[in-house]
């Protein structure tokens, strides 16, 4: 005959050993945890630099100057922020094909740039002035109230600076046309800071226009032509001379064609888009820049 022998199952146990087990557990992960940081497996974020900052407001840009910067830190821990007040951030043009299409929310080390020319990629531009690739003492931000990209040898200024060429791309008679001439709107110029540049702008035969100046500091020639009504429409060309009289003068061989359109003047809500394209930035835009180690406002500061 069996016998059927009860064994008592000690729940106090159980409970003990399984506490056990977790605080064992918990230790290894904090130590583990720990470890990582001790031995640089994990960053800890450092505090975010404070700066001291100088704002000036000349020829239809603002200037942010960086008087003091606590830290120099590199342009890839930052990013750029403008937004309206209803917390909508600002949208601009980035192809001149006449639709807001990208968002000013960006890396700062996007818009860095040698120099604080006329034209731009974005229509904030920071300045690294020392070249260190870091934000620091002496740099700018510079804000353009008017957005004239550098994509482009020719503009239609009237209509938000919208691309102009051949047709289909022409512009109508009595805008305003906007050149810009540099080593990458005008191939093989090599365009140079303070190079001479002389412009004709002929239908046919017939000189309609010239214009001539001096290459800014970022290496770029802009000038404005007013497609005046008595002109007669079609195809018309632009003819460059850079550092005339030097030895490397350079003369485009190939003139640069656009196509010229009847007077066809925008609608008030035309104008209204071509505006919102040529001016993404107004008074009561809010400009941030942010540490994102630590997601800190670091400059914060309304147009």
């Amino acid at each position: 005959m069996r016998r059927r022998v009860l064994l008592r199952h000690d729940l106090d146990s159980d409970v003990a050993s399984i506490s056990t087990i977790l605080l064992v557990g918990i230790v290894v992960a904090l130590m583990a945890v720990v470890g990582m940081f001790a031995y640089g497996i994990v960053d800890i974020p450092e505090d975010p630099p404070t700066v001291e900052v100088v704002y000036t407001d000349l020829n239809d840009r603002w200037s942010v100057h960086f008087s003091d910067v606590s830290t120099d830190i590199d342009f890839s821990d930052f990013r750029l922020l403008a937004h309206r007040e209803d917390g909508n951030y600002v949208q601009y043009d980035s192809d001149q094909d006449g639709t807001l299409d990208a968002l000013l929310a960006i890396p700062l080390e996007d818009i860095v740039s040698g120099t604080g020319g006329a034209t731009q990629s974005t229509p904030i531009v920071f300045i690294d002035v020392d070249g260190d690739g870091a934000v620091s003492a002496g740099d700018l931000l510079i804000v353009y109230s008017e957005f004239i990209p550098d994509g482009y040898l020719f503009l239609d200024a009237t209509r938000g600076h919208q691309m102009v060429g051949v047709n289909p791309y022409g512009i109508p008679l009595d805008s305003d046309l906007t050149i810009v001439a540099s080593s990458n709107t005008l191939a093989g110029s090599n365009i140079q800071p303070g190079d001479p540049v002389y412009l004709e702008i002929l239908h046919g035969g017939t000189v309609e226009a010239t214009r001539d100046g001096f290459a800014s500091a970022a290496g770029t020639f802009i000038t404005e032509v007013y497609m005046d009504p008595s002109w007669l429409p079609g195809n018309h060309k632009a003819e460059f001379t850079v550092r005339a009289g030097e030895a490397d003068v350079w003369m485009n061989p190939i003139p640069q064609l656009f196509k010229v359109d009847d007077p066809e003047p925008p609608t008030e809500a035309e104008l209204e888009l071509y505006t919102s394209l040529s001016h993404p930035l107004g008074t009561g835009v809010i400009i941030s820049l942010v540490y994102e180690p630590t997601n800190t406002v670091i400059l914060e500061f309304r147009l």
